[in-house]
């Protein structure tokens, strides 16, 4: 009888722990896309916005690399940051959208917001950010003038 009941509750424990993972993968994946990527470009030391379309939203979630929960906004400017890389850099509008202050080549990849509308039904936007190198803008060149026979050289610079 002893044997039996272990073997019953063996059983069930096995049972539960395939339930218990089907819910993770679930929880995981349970999110469907908003839309496409969207691409995002700023300039380094500049500020990008992260916006946000779904309307009425409870909370977004924050992941950058896809996967890795770094802040968590809601509407009303409301962000609560986990990653200590962010802490300064990380704003929110009144919509929920995130805000990413004096941009560096670093905050360039993916970002994806795990966004929770009102309705209950979560979706998951991916931003795909680029940040272009200011120094990197800049247009010269170089002319040379002859006044009463003295080479003059002239630099411009175009931003």
């Amino acid at each position: 009888m002893t044997l039996y009941f272990n073997r019953v509750r063996a059983d069930v424990g096995a049972d539960m722990d395939v339930l218990l993972c089907w819910f993770l993968i679930a929880l995981h994946l349970g999110s469907s896309k908003c839309g496409a990527t969207k691409e995002v470009s700023a300039r380094t030391r500049g500020n990008v916005t992260l916006q946000v379309e779904e309307s009425p939203v409870e909370s977004l979630s924050w992941e950058r690399p896809v996967g890795v929960h770094f802040a968590t906004t809601k509407p009303g400017g409301y962000i609560d940051q986990v990653h200590q890389y962010y802490k300064r850099l990380l704003g929110s509008d009144d919509d929920g959208s995130l805000i990413i202050t004096d941009l560096s080549p670093q905050d360039k990849g993916d970002y994806r917001a795990i966004i929770l509308p009102r309705d209950g039904v979560r979706c998951a936007q991916t931003y795909n950010v680029y940040i272009s190198d200011t120094s990197s803008n800049l247009k010269g060149g170089v002319g040379v003038h002859m006044i009463s026979g003295v080479a003059l050289a002239m630099a411009t610079l175009q931003l």
